[in-house]
């Protein structure tokens, strides 16, 4: 994934959305959007189902595909885990097999397990991917975007999907027709254009799919008086640290701040 960064100035991003709805495909500003409003990755985004909303109250719950992801790995590691400690016991007697169970790190144990074994381990793993629950989100969207949301529903009605970004919705002659939803990559190709456009009116940042996510971060925390641990909870971060170079706060940021604080006790 290409190194991105957060979009600094409010008015930078209000421009680059007008870039899009002027220049590119509805669903292209759609994303956008909704990225800059909630923070939601670009896979969650696309994935997005209009029973996912209630569109009553502005309510959307998702489950988010890489936390969901990294916690039915654990769930596996955990198998694995208990299944080397089995390894050691069924060879204690067989040195050489005993010796290499032990300096084999437990997330690569399978390569080690006896025919017989395999089948069962499968299973093990597999019950407990199943029995992890899935890793969601809720949060609530603006009146706009409900009220944009309705009106994509209504325009597209026709075309029977629940799926918000459907290829189907494209205006595009070679994606009509076409089944499956908006990808990854065609948002890559718009979004990294924005990095240009943008240069014109003063921006430095490089601008990708992430650019949404990481600028939604930065937002949050000065529109909530610098809350670095409700950006962290949101965001799904455990450092301090890691959280303020994801929203683009710079150790020289802190340092010039840490100046401006001096100056204004001193006065």
């Amino acid at each position: 994934m290409a190194y991105v960064e957060p979009i600094k100035n409010k008015e930078h991003l209000k421009y680059a959305a007008k870039y899009l709805q002027k220049n590119h495909d509805p669903a292209f500003s759609l994303i956008w959007n909704i990225g800059l409003e909630t923070g939601l990755r670009i896979s969650d985004i696309l994935r997005l189902k209009y029973s996912d909303i209630d569109f009553r109250s502005g309510h959307c719950e998702v489950i988010e595909s890489k936390g969901t992801l990294a916690r039915k790995a654990r769930a596996k590691h955990r198998v694995l885990k208990q299944v080397k400690e089995e390894l050691i016991l069924h060879y204690q007697h067989n040195v050489k097999k005993l010796t290499a169970t032990y300096i084999t790190p437990f997330y690569q144990i399978e390569k080690l397990l006896p025919k017989e074994w395999i089948l069962m381990v499968n299973e093990r793993v597999s019950a407990a991917k199943k029995a992890t629950p899935p890793v969601t989100r809720s949060f609530l969207f603006s009146k706009k975007m409900v009220f944009m949301l309705k009106q994509r529903k209504e325009k597209f009605r026709h075309i029977n999907s629940d799926s918000v970004f459907s290829r189907k919705t494209l205006l595009s002659n070679r994606a009509k027709g076409v089944d499956g939803l908006l990808t990854r990559q065609a948002c890559w190709t718009v979004f990294s254009k924005l990095t240009q456009v943008l240069e014109k009116i003063g921006s430095t940042a490089k601008v990708g799919c992430h650019t949404l996510r990481k600028s939604f971060a930065r937002h949050l925390y000065f529109a909530t008086g610098k809350d670095i641990s409700l950006v962290m909870t949101t965001i799904g971060h455990k450092s301090e640290s890691v959280s303020l170079r994801y929203i683009g706060v710079s150790d020289d940021d802190i340092k010039l701040a840490q100046k401006t604080l001096i100056s204004y006790l001193s006065s």
